[in-house]
């Protein structure tokens, strides 16, 4: 069925592939975290108790989430300058 396709379209572009495997990645690990729950193993990999609620652990938790947005917004900016 790819021969009806024009060639170079946006859907074989490095940012289509990446944003791809990001939706993918994000279905199989919601599959991945409600079986554990289904399973109930699901409090034996819980790292803190359900309660708690600290300026460190909510820094922790925008910190690293806040980094990969500015990353990914960088490189997808510097491939688009690009053209590639």
């Amino acid at each position: 069925m790819a021969w009806w396709r024009k060639a170079g379209t946006s859907e074989d572009e490095p940012p289509t592939l990446l944003a791809s495997g990001l939706i993918a990645g994000d279905a199989l690990a919601g599959i991945a975290i409600a079986g554990l729950v289904v399973s109930g193993w699901d409090r034996f990999l819980a790292l803190r108790a359900p309660a708690e609620r600290t300026p460190a652990e909510t820094a922790l938790t925008i910190i690293p989430f806040a980094l990969l947005a500015v990353w990914l917004a960088r490189y997808g900016r510097g491939r688009a300058a690009t053209g590639t």
